[in-house]
């Protein structure tokens, strides 16, 4: 029996082999640009995201789980004991007399037996439950272990077949070959410009660069996107695993169920979970911001409260939702929380809500009377509410729902430089998806979209999401960077 899950994580581990031979091949990905050869099915994700996926439930301390049921145990057996003692009473009924209150002590000696003797095997069945849970989240991470082993040595050893060197030689040999227009022939070779394809060491081979190109589609690309889908699929079976299980000690341990800690070395896994005061100013102090400790502690239930209700669940979505917000007011330090009731033309709240419309819809949605009292919107208890509304509604095209698993998302642009009226150009633009779209659709525009993208790197690290990719190349950057 393993200690901790890092201990059955770690045995004979090749997560560290796919991350580096993964973030070879994402070094280089671009020397394909033009190639034809398709990486698409990779997701966008680094060797360091793999990781982290593989390692959740490193830090549950299987130990500490099964001491707890022991101690469940042997409660259970000293009370038992108890019992036993207090059973010798049974004894007295031979001398006992027949007044009214004798008789209503043995009534109540009877009744107190029986219920303690309901409550110890109550205690002995929570001690096995316990015991249960460690030994299922032990065997499903050695399941996840064996099987993430098998489909990486699949990939490695069985499919590549090359040290990370001889991989990494085998990509620029491969994109040279294929730049050139390599000819083949094999020894001799035909043309004058022949380019070794190193597909299994050097020197290499002379292929022509189709050839080259089909290789390196089969043998590579689709294989790691076979080996990425299986792995992605590893964790989160696995995860589901670990979230019915920790249910399961919960209820063994007679715990509401709630994202609180057990005590016993079980994080809660899933998508919601509490955003805590320090992670809120880890995301918004990032670029020089003071979000001072006390507003942290105001916010952050908020926050969290208005991402559960709409549904901002996931890694991707949550730290979108939170660097918008953060780009947005200066790290929640530049935004009025006590605006006048002037209309509904004064833009109110983390996302400056303007226009009878959105106050009457954001009302309506959220159950609150923003038509007679405009100025709730300002409110913070409200303000949160209505800023995950308004990225998850009908209304501005569900910018959330369309994040995906991160990215920036599709190019915006429905055409290049336009002339405007006034003879001063600019660049017309679509929707977009992704965290471009969801930019677009809160600021107008892509203002300010690098900080965007810094806030949303600090808030995916926090919690764990994809990266957004190399920065897009905005007209805006000149004007607005």
């Amino acid at each position: 029996m393993a200690d901790s899950g890092k201990e059955v994580l770690d045995r004979d581990s090749k997560i560290a082999d796919f991350c580096a031979y993964l973030d070879i091949l994402r070094r280089h990905r671009q020397d394909f640009a033009v190639s034809d050869v398709s990486f698409v099915a990779i997701p966008d994700k680094s060797g360091d995201d793999y990781n982290r996926a593989y390692q959740r439930g490193a830090d549950i301390q299987l130990k500490a789980i099964r001491d707890d049921s022991q101690k469940l145990s042997d409660g259970a057996t000293a009370g038992q004991a108890q019992l036993d003692l207090i059973r010798q009473t049974d004894k007295l009924q031979d001398v006992w007399d027949n007044s009214e209150a004798a008789n209503a002590a043995w009534d109540d000696y009877q009744h107190n037996s029986s219920r303690l003797e309901r409550d110890l095997g109550t205690l002995r069945e929570s001690s096995a439950a316990v015991k249960g849970v460690a030994d299922n989240i032990e065997q499903a991470l050695t399941l996840k272990q064996q099987q993430t082993t098998s489909v990486v040595k699949s990939l490695i050893e069985g499919t590549l077949r090359n040290s990370p060197g001889d991989f990494e030689n085998r990509l620029v040999t491969g994109a040279a070959s294929i730049w050139a227009r390599n000819q083949g022939g094999g020894i001799g070779g035909l043309g004058t410009n022949q380019h070794l394809y190193a597909h299994h060491g050097a020197p290499g081979d002379n292929w022509n660069w189709n050839d080259v190109k089909a290789d390196l589609q089969n043998s590579v690309a689709n294989a790691f996107a076979t080996a990425c889908k299986q792995l992605d699929a590893i964790n989160v079976a696995t995860d589901k695993h670990l979230q019915e299980n920790y249910a399961k000690l919960l209820e063994a341990l007679n715990i509401p169920q709630g994202p609180a800690g057990t005590g016993s070395g079980v994080a809660q896994q899933g998508e919601s979970g509490d955003l805590t005061p320090d992670q809120l100013i880890t995301i918004m102090n990032s670029q020089g911001h003071g979000l001072s400790k006390e507003k942290a502690a105001e916010y952050a239930p908020l926050l969290a409260a208005a991402m559960k209700e709409r549904g901002i669940s996931t890694p991707s979505q949550k730290a979108a939702f939170l660097a918008q917000l953060a780009a947005e007011t200066g790290g929640l330090t530049n935004w009025s929380e006590d605006t006048p009731a002037s209309g509904y033309n004064v833009g109110r709240g983390p996302i400056q809500l303007t226009g009878e419309g959105n106050y009457e819809a954001a009302g309506k949605a959220l159950g609150i009377d923003l038509l007679n009292n405009p100025g709730l919107a300002s409110d913070p208890k409200y303000a949160f509410r209505i800023a995950a509304w308004f990225v998850t509604s009908d209304q501005t095209g569900n910018a959330m729902g369309k994040l995906g698993d991160g990215g920036w998302g599709s190019v915006p642009f429905l055409g290049t430089y336009v002339t405007g009226s006034n003879g001063e150009q600019f660049a017309q633009y679509g929707s977009g998806t992704g965290f471009e779209g969801m930019s677009r659709v809160i600021n107008g525009g892509m203002a300010g979209w690098r900080a965007r993208g810094e806030f949303y790197e600090t808030a995916r690290q926090v919690f764990g999401a994809p990266p957004l990719g190399p920065y897009p190349q905005h007209p805006e950057e000149s004007h607005s960077g």
